[in-house]
């Protein structure tokens, strides 16, 4: 199987180390499961280690029309070159784009929400009119990362809805503290 997976940026922070941490786990399987990424920025900190990413992409409330339809164009070429099984993207306007190639090229199509964000990003109507159409129509599945976050979803009536238990190891990173100066330490 190959999954293309796709988000607006990838810096260093809770989502890359959620993408990250389900790239080293299917690496470790070796279960013929290969992924591949798109990302508007991507700077190498690390993670996907030896990855095919693809960046530079226009992901933003301030796309053009051209943007959008190259973006949607790029993503088509790569779901072919790869021949692409499943399309996961997280938030946020990497979301259209990715909907529009799915569906070009009648792939499997997974949004992952990861909180409140997730779903309230949108600022204009026509991308809120899109946003409620995907999540109506344009997506296989929706992934949730916590479990209390199923009720955003329920006026919505999509069936195709999954709690997918966020498998980052809490413990393995430092807790910070604020200090009594009020700075994270």
């Amino acid at each position: 199987m190959n999954i293309l997976v796709i988000s607006e940026n990838f810096v260093r922070g809770g989502l890359e180390t959620h993408i990250n941490t389900y790239y080293d786990l299917i690496n470790t399987k070796k279960d013929n499961v290969k992924m591949y990424f798109a990302f508007a920025k991507y700077e190498d900190n690390g993670y996907l280690k030896d990855a095919t990413v693809y960046d530079n992409f226009n992901f933003s409330y301030n796309s053009s029309i051209d943007d959008f339809i190259s973006d949607v164009n790029r993503l088509v070429s790569i779901i072919k070159k790869h021949k692409i099984d499943v399309v996961q993207v997280h938030p946020f306007y990497s979301l259209f784009p990715a909907m529009f190639a799915a569906k070009i090229t009648n792939t499997k199509f997974i949004y992952t929400y990861h909180g409140l964000a997730s779903i309230n990003f949108v600022q204009a109507m026509n991308d809120s009119l899109l946003f409620s159409f995907g999540i109506e129509y344009g997506m296989d599945k929706i992934f949730c990362v916590t479990e209390n976050v199923f009720n955003n979803f329920k006026d919505f009536h999509n069936d195709n809805i999954v709690f997918l238990p966020n498998i980052i190891n809490e413990n393995s990173y430092n807790e910070h503290k604020i200090s009594p100066k009020k700075r994270w330490h």
